[in-house]
C-alpha cells in the first residue's frame, strides 16, 4: 500500500492543477528532516485518493487532519529514504508515467462527460414502465401464502403421543379458541410461537413438501388445516392471507429498474465512445519495420506485424 501511495504522490505533485475551493498559500503543517506538509498537500491528498468524496466533510471529522498529514508524512519520509539509497524511480520513467496518467484522467473525463450527456433530459420512469411491460415473465410471482402453525414436535415425543396432542388442539382451535394464543402456550416452534405461529409469506419450495401441500390446499382466508406430519412432528396450520398477484407491481421494481437503465445507458454510451476512437486508431500510420525491430528485440516471433482489425478489445 505504501509503495502505491508513493507513486501516487509522485504523480499527484507533478500533475494535479490548483482545485477551486481550496487555499492557494501553503502553510506548513508539520516538518521533519526537511520534509514538510502543508495545508495544499492535505487537500490536494484528498482530492487525489478520495476524488468523489466532500473534502469538507472528511476534514470535518475529529483527528482527521492529523491522520491525513502523518499518511503523507509517512510516504514523503519513505521516499526521502528510498532515494538515499538510490532506490528512487527514474525521471524519465516518472515523466512518461505522469504524462500518462493525466492522459488516462482527461480520458475518464471524457468518458464521463459522454455517460452525463447520454442520460440528460431522460424520462427514466416512462423507460422503466416500457422495460416492465415488455418483460412480464420477469416479474412475474409465484404463488405465495401467509400462513400460521402450531408444531407438536416428535424430538422426544412418540410419533402417536405428538398425533395426540396435535389432534386436541386441533379440536380447540376447531372450536373457537384463539389459534395465536395456543400456538403461543402450546407449540414446540418457539420462534414462529412467540408470534402466535405466524410465518409469514413463503413459497411452497421454502417449506417441506407436506407441510406447503397442505398450506397451499387452504381456500379461505381462517381455514385450518388436519394434522400433518413433516420429519418435525405434527402441524397444524392456518390460512391467513393468500397473495393473489401474479407479478411484481411497478412501483415495486421501477428503482431497481432506473438504476438498470442508468448502468445500461452508461455502458452504451461509454462503449461507442471507445468504439469510435478505436476505430480512429486504425488510421494510424504504423512503421512496421519498427514494430518488427522491437519484437525482435524482446524475442517474439513475428509473422505478420500489419495492425489487427479484429479480435481488438
Amino acid at each position: 500500500m505504501l509503495v502505491r501511495s508513493l507513486r501516487r504522490f509522485l504523480v499527484l505533485g507533478v500533475c494535479l492543477l490548483p482545485l477551486k475551493g481550496m487555499a492557494d498559500t501553503p502553510v506548513v503543517l508539520a516538518e521533519l528532516d526537511g520534509i514538510a506538509v502543508t495545508n495544499l498537500d492535505v487537500e490536494r491528498y484528498l482530492a487525489f485518493q478520495r476524488p468523489d468524496a466532500e473534502i469538507r466533510e472528511l476534514l470535518g471529522r475529529p483527528n482527521a487532519v492529523m491522520q491525513y498529514v502523518q499518511n503523507i508524512l509517512i510516504v514523503r519520509s519513505m521516499a526521502k529514504q528510498a532515494q538515499q539509497n538510490g532506490l528512487g524511480i527514474d525521471q524519465d520513467q516518472l515523466a512518461w508515467q505522469t504524462e500518462y496518467q493525466r492522459a488516462s484522467w482527461d480520458a475518464a473525463r471524457l468518458q464521463a462527460n459522454v455517460v452525463s450527456q447520454a442520460r440528460d433530459n431522460v424520462d427514466w420512469e416512462a423507460l422503466a414502465k416500457e422495460k416492465y411491460l415488455a418483460e412480464p415473465e420477469r416479474f412475474a410471482r409465484s404463488p405465495r401464502v401467509n400462513a400460521s402453525h402450531i408444531l407438536i414436535s416428535t424430538d422426544e415425543k412418540s410419533d402417536e403421543q405428538a398425533l395426540r396432542e396435535i389432534e386436541a388442539i386441533h379440536q380447540r382451535a376447531l372450536a373457537g379458541e384463539d389459534f395465536a394464543e395456543l400456538a403461543k402456550e402450546l407449540s414446540d416452534d418457539k420462534g414462529s410461537g412467540a408470534a402466535g405461529g405466524e410465518l409469514g409469506f413463503f413459497k411452497a419450495n421454502k417449506m417441506v413438501k407436506p407441510f406447503s401441500e397442505a398450506a397451499f390446499a387452504l381456500e379461505n382466508e381462517g381455514d385450518i388445516s388436519a394434522p400433518v406430519k413433516t420429519r418435525y412432528g405434527y402441524h397444524i396450520i392456518k390460512l391467513n392471507r393468500k397473495d393473489t398477484l401474479k407479478k411484481d407491481p411497478f412501483i415495486a421494481v421501477k428503482g431497481k429498474l432506473i438504476e438498470e437503465l442508468r448502468r445500461q445507458m452508461a455502458s452504451e454510451a461509454s462503449e461507442q465512445l471507445v468504439t469510435e476512437i478505436r476505430t480512429s486508431t486504425l488510421e494510424a500510420d504504423i512503421d512496421h519495420e519498427a514494430v518488427a525491430a522491437l519484437e525482435a528485440k524482446y524475442g517474439a516471433e513475428t509473422k505478420n506485424s500489419a495492425p489487427a482489425t479484429e479480435n481488438v478489445k
